[in-house]
């Protein structure tokens, strides 16, 4: 996984650079996938507690090219997400609530999706 947008801040051009390395430690990434992070009452352990939910709320294929274009190919396909999805609005973090957006490569789509609710131990 390589993070191309995180909390709402592009980091594209970091992601970029980093990407060579990616290519070199995994299988090359296959998907372009979208997630909306939402903050959530955990419960009232310990004087009340929140978590993080994020889900993916879309995944693109990325197309079969040169090495030499992917990161063309990525930044292009991240823009248009951007375009299309926005950064989010409002902050997770205030009582106002809103949502987050972070953009990841992924070999497989969603597979930093949240699954099961935490619990407090």
């Amino acid at each position: 996984m390589l993070t191309l947008i995180k909390n709402g801040q592009p980091i594209l051009d970091m992601a970029m650079h980093q990407l060579n390395d990616f290519e070199e430690k995994q299988v090359e990434p296959k998907f372009v996938s979208i997630y909306e992070t939402t903050r959530h009452f955990g419960g009232r352990e310990e004087g009340g507690w929140y978590y993080n939910w994020s889900d993916c709320i879309f995944s693109k294929y990325i197309p079969n090219c040169d090495g030499s274009d992917l990161p063309f190919v990525i930044k292009s396909l991240v823009e248009s997400l951007l375009r299309e999805f926005g950064t989010g609005h409002g902050n997770i973090y205030s009582v106002l609530g809103g949502v987050m957006i972070d953009i990841y490569l992924e070999n497989v789509a969603g597979e930093n999706q949240d699954t099961e609710r935490p619990r407090y131990e």
